[in-house]
């Protein structure tokens, strides 16, 4: 009978105050205050570079000196853009103090979770705590065609935006010192950190 006499509007506002109250009160005070950054070179998505068919690594390198601020952060998921579907791919992550990776931290095969034509994010099993070293993020990719596989920006190249392993000569080079400034790109892979405030 109450809510009969009242007006529309005045029914809207109650409603209104009733599901902000209840909202408020279902707030975990627990939650800690931590947030979210993503650590990358690279911008949207507009290819992959064509490649012959063997394995490679691209990489993204984030020096001792970027990562200062986030020592004792975690290092928690890794994106990256698949286009073709490779035979085989891992998330790997390196760790250096010699400009090249030299202390492999993570490795695990994500072939059957991966999508083409399309972001990817695989969780790390375990979060990598940052030391202060060097630290390669870093996809693994083998193809039995030629192809493109890892997707990349329209660049140009970032230093550290485009590392690339060859299985052909096992070396760790940029793709646009590889390529004789040919391609001119960043490789499509993002670090997400958990920084804890």
């Amino acid at each position: 009978m109450f809510l009969q006499t009242l007006s529309t509007w005045t029914k809207v506002i109650i409603l209104f105050t009733a599901v902000s109250l209840l909202s408020y009160s279902c707030k975990d005070d627990d939650t800690p205050n931590d947030t979210i950054t993503t650590l990358s070179y690279d911008g949207d998505n507009v290819t992959a570079p064509f490649l012959p068919a063997r394995t490679f690594e691209g990489a993204a390198r984030f020096t001792a000196t970027q990562l200062e601020p986030y020592i004792g952060d975690e290092l928690s998921e890794v994106e990256f853009y698949i286009q073709d579907m490779p035979t085989a791919c891992e998330v790997r992550i390196y760790t250096s103090n010699s400009g090249t990776p030299s202390n492999s931290v993570y490795i695990q095969n994500v072939t059957n979770s991966i999508s083409a034509n399309g972001w990817n994010r695989h969780v790390l099993s375990e979060p990598y705590i940052i030391d202060g070293q060097d630290l390669w993020v870093s996809i693994r990719f083998s193809q039995s065609n030629d192809q493109r596989t890892l997707g990349c920006d329209i660049g140009p190249a970032a230093i550290n935006g485009d590392w690339t392993y060859d299985s052909d000569d096992q070396a760790w080079i940029p793709l646009v010192q590889r390529t004789n400034g040919q391609i001119n790109i960043n490789w499509n892979i993002r670090a997400i950190v958990d920084v804890v405030e």
